[in-house]
């Protein structure tokens, strides 16, 4: 490796950096509104934006062919460049200050970049330190790395803009978009085929979008776009994993597991918040706030379904799409993160991780981590997609397509296994209430979304013919718990509820629908029948439940059975006298005990604390407030109408529940987790209680 690399390096990220700056601005001056200036109306281009952008892509063909040539020697041609887009978006922010004033700083933060970056020439040997010279894909990198980065971010950002504001059937929009994907595809395969031929061969599935792009071109541009972008972020998720930055943030949050989970969470809510502010994910006639995008986010990403919006009618199906995916990426993140909790739990992710691992899992091996993310990421999909098939039927008809039958499917089978509750019915399953097979549908895949991963894999070990083992006191609790909290809960729904929110229904519809009642209410936020006419009993008694929640490793919320049920082994434990609690014949290490009772006291705390203020924020009666506030820490979703009626205040506050609520048990587990014991020991002293 010669120190010219790095000139040329240099040379590689300026001129990604020019195309990047010069395609934000063909594309933002499509997308400002400027109806009595020179760009014109959003949506449309005037003949001075035409020969705008015929400037921009001419100087910046010039300006890119002359960095090569003249191996990165400086120009005025980029500087000039970026001050005539600055000046042209700044009188913009006048009628349009989000989207001229994006562009604008780009051009700025470009500009800056252009002259504060300068190239330091790394000899050989300094070089040699830092890569290894055998690892062709991190060499590659650091070669052409920050270049194509750039080029992949642009690309993802411009197509984002092009779909978020509806100009995807705008020429301007398809040709800009075609052209940068076009000089960002080239290096992007070049990188791909590096890490499949010295690498994983596995990265040329990164290609799969790639290749369904091409016959879509001809029948839909859109979507042909849209897979194309697709093969970018897979992309950029392959750059990311060769990256030394990456593999230092890695080693940083091995030690801070806890800021992991909080980081991941927030930065999927904010993403998804400016995602659903884009006009293309609100429907015709409705605008959504940022507000309201942010509590939207947030409730998808945290798996609880409280809406403030109606979410078939006030949203898009873009905007429908956006919720779904940000659900999927709340499910299968929890279930991972609650992996890396057990993981973490067993003392290490080695060889005392695998041991636990094993028999969580009753399937020991070296490879059980491995297997067990495996097993997470298809046990959801082939789960969701068995769902989706189940429930296709309900939602086929005469008057509806194929395709809106399969989206609805496909909608309402991902929001019930990871216990979501988003509907693209107003009254959630209300019109459902009297099919029982739908709502039988609909509580299988809530209940093995809640159940969590180690019920999961035993029961496809037990599948497989693996029966040599004995069930784990994990899987036993959270089995038997589950059962008995279901029917606990139908019987007393049921009782309580008979001639109140059931009445109307028959004798049959009557049973069934305390049974789902009692399973979605601890768990998933949808409904099969109004709650106006609850019973005040019935709320405490739905609040209780709703705290209690699933199961650990599952995609519901709340305190966790097996921590309910750990709490209540410890009374008959100091009855009899005893120092230590034992469950089906095993004794339960103080420890985990130590820290069930702190993720139920911290849970109780959030709850206590968003009560009291939830009170002064939603002014009603005792029990409204305390059924809010409980589903929104038990990240459950159901409400009986308070929600829609907060204010902004309210809005954040419920958000924030939200959001402790579903990072702060996993939070607390993984921060104890990685906390050594205290060595030195203290005189004993005894203190009353009770």
């Amino acid at each position: 490796m010669t120190s010219q690399h790095v000139p040329r390096r240099t040379t590689r990220l300026r001129v990604a950096q020019l195309i990047g700056a010069s395609v934000v601005a063909a594309i933002g001056q499509l997308a400002v509104n400027m109806p009595e200036a020179y760009f014109g109306p959003r949506d449309d281009v005037t003949s001075l934006g035409w020969i705008y952008t015929g400037v921009l892509a001419l100087v910046t063909a010039i300006e890119s062919w002359g960095q090569f040539r003249g191996r990165g020697r400086p120009s005025f041609l980029t500087p000039t460049l970026l001050c005539v887009n600055v000046g042209a978006f700044v009188p913009a922010i006048a009628t349009d200050p989000a989207v001229a004033g994006t562009v604008a700083l780009w051009q700025a933060v470009v500009l800056v970049r252009h002259y504060v970056d300068r190239p330091h020439v790394k000899t050989k040997r300094e070089l040699r330190r830092h890569f290894d010279p055998d690892a062709h894909a991190p060499r590659w990198l650091a070669r052409r790395g920050a270049a194509l980065r750039h080029l992949t971010v642009v690309s993802l950002l411009v197509w984002m803009a092009v779909v978020g504001y509806e100009q995807g059937d705008h020429p301007l929009a398809q040709i800009v978009l075609a052209v940068m994907f076009a000089v960002t595809v080239i290096p992007a395969a070049n990188f791909i085929v590096t890490v499949a031929r010295h690498g994983s061969k596995t990265a040329i599935l990164v290609w799969i979008p790639l290749l369904g792009a091409l016959p879509t071109a001809f029948i839909d541009p859109r979507i042909a776009l849209s897979l194309t972008a697709l093969h970018f972020a897979l992309t950029l998720l392959l750059i990311l994993r060769f990256s030394p930055t990456m593999q230092e943030i890695v080693r940083h949050f091995q030690g801070r597991p806890a800021l992991f989970v909080v980081y991941t969470f927030a930065s999927a809510i904010v993403l998804g918040a400016v995602a659903l502010t884009f006009p293309a994910c609100s429907a015709p006639g409705h605008s959504i706030s940022p507000v309201d995008a942010l509590f939207t986010s947030t409730s998808a990403v945290c798996v609880t379904g409280l809406v403030v919006l109606d979410t078939p009618v006030d949203f898009s199906l873009v905007g429908q799409m956006v919720i779904l995916a940000l659900i999927q990426i709340g499910g299968l993140g929890i279930m991972a993160l609650s992996s890396i909790a057990t993981m973490a739990l067993s003392g290490g992710l080695r060889v005392r991780a695998e041991h636990a691992l094993g028999q969580t899992l009753e399937a020991p091996g070296s490879r059980t981590a491995h297997r067990l993310v495996v097993f997470v990421v298809a046990a959801t999909f082939v789960i969701e997609a068995v769902g989706a098939v189940a429930l296709y039927p309900v939602f086929a008809g005469d008057d509806v397509s194929f395709w809106m039958a399969a989206w609805k499917a496909s909608f309402h089978s991902i929001s019930a296994f990871c216990n979501a509750g988003f509907a693209l019915q107003s009254d959630s399953l209300v019109s459902f209430q009297g099919q029982p097979f739908v709502l039988a549908i609909f509580a299988v895949l809530i209940t093995l979304g809640g159940l969590g991963f180690s019920v999961l894999a035993v029961a496809w070990a037990r599948l497989r013919g693996h029966r040599h083992s004995r069930l784990s006191v994990q899987v036993r609790v959270v089995i038997w718990s589950s059962l008995a909290l279901v029917v606990g809960g139908a019987i007393a729904y049921g009782a309580l509820e008979w001639n109140a929110s059931l009445d109307g229904l028959s004798a049959w519809d009557r049973v069934t629908n305390a049974i789902f009642q009692s399973v979605t209410l601890r768990t998933a936020g949808f409904n099969s029948v109004d709650y106006a006419p609850l019973r005040p009993a019935t709320t405490i008694l739905m609040a209780i439940l709703m705290l209690i929640g699933a199961s650990p490793g599952g995609t519901g919320g709340g305190i966790k059975t097996t921590t309910v049920v750990l709490l209540l082994a410890v009374v008959p434990a100091i009855g009899r006298g005893e120092s230590r609690v034992s469950l089906f014949g095993r004794t339960i290490p103080q420890a985990v005990v130590y820290r069930a009772a702190t993720v139920a006291a911290v849970t109780v705390g959030v709850f206590a604390l968003g009560t009291i203020l939830l009170a002064l924020a939603l002014p009603g009666n005792l029990e409204t407030v305390v059924f809010e506030a409980a589903s929104a820490v038990g990240t459950v979703g159901l409400t009986i109408g308070a929600t829609a009626e907060l204010a902004p205040s309210g809005k954040y506050l419920v958000a924030a529940l939200m959001f402790v609520g579903r990072v702060g048990p996993l939070t607390l587990v993984l921060m104890l987790s990685g906390r050594s014991p205290r060595r030195a020991e203290f005189p004993t002293e005894v203190v009353a209680v009770g």
